[in-house]
């Protein structure tokens, strides 16, 4: 698998420091950090998870306490405005980002 940075609904398994910068502000309305054992991508104790702005500045950060500790579902409602998006740690499993509009 890889990142996929447009459409809608956006992925990452992998370290993303290069990042999405857009002319506009990203409308965050659903993120998920799951483990993928069909990509053995899984979840160990102590995998960091960190999601900035393309500025850098820290959105989520999260280390997970045990095996599969990753972030279930969260729902934004309104959608989270946030300009452009890095994934500088991901130490396991795979990010979900579901935006309320598509990425061409």
């Amino acid at each position: 698998m890889s990142n996929v940075t447009t459409g809608r609904f956006l992925s990452w398994d992998a370290v993303d420091t290069t990042g999405l910068d857009t002319n506009h502000v990203l409308r965050i309305r659903m993120l998920a950090w799951v483990s993928t054992s069909d990509t053995d991508r899984d979840i160990a104790t102590d995998d960091d998870l960190k999601i900035t702005n393309f500025q850098g500045d820290v959105f989520l950060e999260k280390r997970a306490e045990g095996a599969g500790d990753g972030i279930d579902p969260i729902t934004f409602s309104p959608a989270y405005p946030l300009e452009g998006i890095k994934i500088p740690v991901l130490g396991g499993g795979k990010l979900f980002i579901a935006l309320d509009k598509e990425i061409v």
